[in-house]
């Protein structure tokens, strides 16, 4: 064997013995040996890497020259990696334009080869904020909430904080449409307090978004979130705007008087199934399946009547000749709980049951009203059905 293969087949062995006791001094808990193995031999880049990462952030973003250098050395055995990119403009980034603009394509190369990386997306959202591009920021937040939940609150706070800004507000409203928190951003706004009108504008963009998907109760609670502290109106119109529900329409009173299905609570049907029976809206219809043991509450509507006088109206229909179960409509005071309206939906011997019930909202406390369809037990259950197939409201002038 040549003097050049002689050598080459010593530095294969050196390499394989390096790597056989590091691994063997890693899995027994001896870095010490690892570290000495370390010192005489070629250093693994992706060591270095997640050793000048960790620096980074334990320093709060400052490495040393003498980091910055062992980087650099690193890099020319890997230069595919980000975090070069990274730690190169992050060293240099600060001072003049001229270096600002030479650190934001840095990091955005860095961005490029690892889109995950989020120690990366962190240095442009902060380079984004300084510069006051809010959009860009913005289109980072998105990712960063996904790569860092346990981040996701503060994320959701700066958020917040920008659109409250009346300088950042509209750059940031027309950018949310690119980040999942969107929701979680307007059910925080609520939360706290904002008024209606921050709320309209943060959810510009999205109509139809709870029909589609409201696993997480998210539009509940922010809808909720404004009737609690009494702002029906802007409740109402928020509600509109959530569920893609045009003016004229939204102000129907009761809302889908004929079961349409459209729309969501509070301003449109909730309804309810349980221990105590069955309730959809199946065919513009509300059909009931009441087992009569337990008190129950199986749809109900918030409405907005203004103080006087009203009559409602509904129409049930039996089925399969069994007597209607023994259901009654009912309208009550949020604030008071008193009720004003509770009217039987009693049996007939027609095939369709029309009845009406008048009641009169009081001047005082009572701005808003519940309008419930309730189940009320039988000292003998039995299971009957009822289909409803609408119900009305109309002002009653007085005498």
């Amino acid at each position: 064997m040549s003097a050049a293969g002689r050598s080459i087949a010593i530095g294969l062995c050196l390499v394989l013995a390096y790597l056989a006791v590091a691994c063997a001094a890693w899995n027994l808990g001896s870095a010490r040996i690892a570290n000495r193995l370390q010192a005489v031999l070629p250093v693994d880049p992706d060591i270095v890497m997640a050793r000048a990462m960790e620096r980074l952030r334990t320093s709060g973003g400052r490495l040393s020259s003498s980091d910055v250098a062992e980087v650099r050395r690193a890099a020319a055995l890997d230069p595919l990696e980000e975090e070069p990119f990274l730690l190169a403009a992050l060293a240099g980034g600060a001072g003049e334009p001229a270096k600002r603009l030479s650190a934001l394509a840095l990091l955005r190369e860095a961005r490029r080869r690892n889109p995950r990386s989020v120690e990366t997306r962190i240095a442009l959202l902060r380079y984004y904020l300084q510069a006051r591009d809010i959009a860009a920021a913005v289109r980072e937040i998105g990712p960063l909430g996904q790569l860092l939940p346990q981040g996701r609150d503060e994320l959701i706070v700066l958020l917040a904080g920008l659109v409250r800004s009346p300088e950042t507000r509209r750059d940031a409203v027309t950018t949310l449409g690119s980040t999942y928190l969107h929701t979680e951003l307007l059910e925080k706004l609520a939360s706290d307090g904002d008024d209606a009108g921050l709320l309209l504008d943060v959810a510009d963009g999205m109509s139809g978004r709870p029909a589609m998907d409201d696993r997480t109760g998210w539009a509940r609670r922010t809808l909720e979130a404004l009737t609690d502290r009494g702002d029906y109106a802007g409740a109402r119109r928020l509600w509109a705007r959530l569920y893609g529900i045009e003016a004229r329409q939204a102000r129907a009173v009761p809302f889908a008087p004929r079961f349409s299905g459209i729309g969501g609570p509070p301003f449109g049907w909730k309804v309810s199934s349980g221990p105590a029976g069955i309730a959809e809206i199946s065919g513009e219809a509300l059909r009931i399946e009441y087992f009569g043991r337990d008190q129950a509450e199986f749809a109900r509507q918030l409405l907005t009547l203004r103080p006087g006088s009203y009559r409602l109206r509904f129409g049930a229909r039996r089925s399969g000749g069994k007597p209607l179960a023994d259901l009654a409509w009912r309208v009550a005071c949020v604030e008071t709980g008193i009720a004003l309206l509770d009217l039987p939906i009693a049996s007939s011997l027609g095939a369709v049951n029309r009845s009406a019930g008048a009641f009169a909202v009081p001047q005082a406390d009572c701005p808003a009203q519940w309008l419930l369809l309730i189940g009320r037990p039988d000292a003998l259950p039995r299971t009957r059905p009822a289909t409803i197939l609408q119900v009305t409201l109309e002002g009653v002038e007085a005498p």
